[in-house]
């Protein structure tokens, strides 16, 4: 594995096992000390717009959206020149933009935490948001409470009975159920 660069380790999918395995590989073969914020972006750009040497099949409906996840700072592709690879990750993040595609990040810890300018500029280059995170056990709570998709507002009813639906949930992606009365 090219450390100055990034991969794809599962195409975009909606299948929850298959991205479950994936995180599983990558836990397994472990951190590689280095973080190449645009290398990132890049990948992210090249299989949500399903450009040459993408895995993903893309549909022209989806929003583009990345949700970007980090516990560094970038370090690369200048190795120890910050200032640079800030500017790559600006670069990076302004090509991501004139695809359409929003990046979400999230800085995970104390070094994350320590100096996220790069984080704070791909958040406003993509016209997104910048989350802070200082403690990783609080992942999955923050995410229960994030939205990406542009829904205000969803309304269920069962029209035969006029009646409201109960429980209506909206997922992170726009995706929503709901518990409706029936006959």
């Amino acid at each position: 594995l090219d450390p100055d660069q990034a991969v794809t380790e599962l195409a975009l999918t909606t299948t929850y096992e298959d991205l479950q395995r994936a995180l599983d590989r990558v836990l397994a073969r472990g951190a590689e000390g280095a973080t190449n914020m645009a290398a990132g972006v890049d990948q992210a750009t090249r299989e949500l717009l399903g450009l040459r040497g993408a895995f993903s099949k893309t549909d022209p409906r989806s929003q583009r959206i990345a949700v970007f996840l980090t516990d560094g700072v970038p370090t690369l592709p200048f190795p120890n020149d910050e200032a640079r690879n800030t500017k790559a990750v600006g670069e990076a993040a302004a090509r991501a933009r004139l695809a359409g595609i929003r990046v979400f990040p999230y800085g995970i810890g104390a070094e994350a935490l320590a100096g996220p300018l790069a984080l704070v500029d791909l958040a406003h280059a993509t016209d997104a948001i910048f989350t802070p995170v200082r403690d990783p056990a609080r992942l999955s709570d923050i995410f229960a409470d994030v939205e990406f998709a542009d829904v205000d507002s969803i309304a269920v009813r069962n029209l035969t009975q006029d009646a409201p639906a109960h429980a209506v949930e909206v997922g992170p992606d726009g995706s929503f159920g709901a518990w409706a009365p029936l006959a």
